[in-house]
């Protein structure tokens, strides 16, 4: 696939996402092995997607995409959430304030998992727990190396 359809495909999905106050994670062209080629978009709504919003983007692009006169090989479209592992940038913290989160710090490489207690744009205040006992840890995040979800172990 060349570079103006594939940006003519991101277009399509951005447009559709913002119709649909979804947002666009990332669109990505590749070949797999066993699946051929994958034209894969992850989408997500304020980290809370559900299936039902999924269907919805993808019964709204297929056709659309079918428009396309230069997408002209055979694919696989992979429609799916932005997925856990996705990065979380500090712009959107409060988004995800009831999530737990793992948190790696730069410093020490260590990783804490906990929820947010508190964020003013500037420090993160964690609230974790250490053999049943509950702690507050205050990180700045110029301390912070990133920032993904988590679940409780």
């Amino acid at each position: 696939m060349d570079q103006n359809t594939l940006t003519e495909i991101q277009e399509l999905m951005k447009k559709t996402c913002d119709e649909l106050n979804l947002q666009l994670v990332s669109v990505r062209y590749y070949h797999d092995d066993q699946m051929g080629q994958i034209l894969e978009v992850l989408i997500d709504k304020d980290y809370h997607i559900s299936m039902d919003e999924i269907e919805t983007f993808t019964d709204k692009v297929n056709p659309l995409l079918d428009e396309i006169t230069s997408l002209d090989e055979a694919y696989t479209l992979d429609i799916s959430s932005g997925g856990s592992e996705r990065e979380i940038p500090f712009e959107d913290i409060n988004l995800v304030k009831d999530y737990y989160l793992a948190v790696k710090l730069i410093k020490s490489g260590e990783t804490i998992t906990g929820k947010v207690n508190d964020f003013d744009g500037e420090e993160l205040t964690i609230l974790y727990f250490i053999k049943g006992r509950k702690k507050l840890l205050k990180l700045h995040k110029d301390d912070i190396k990133n920032i993904h979800m988590a679940y409780k172990a």
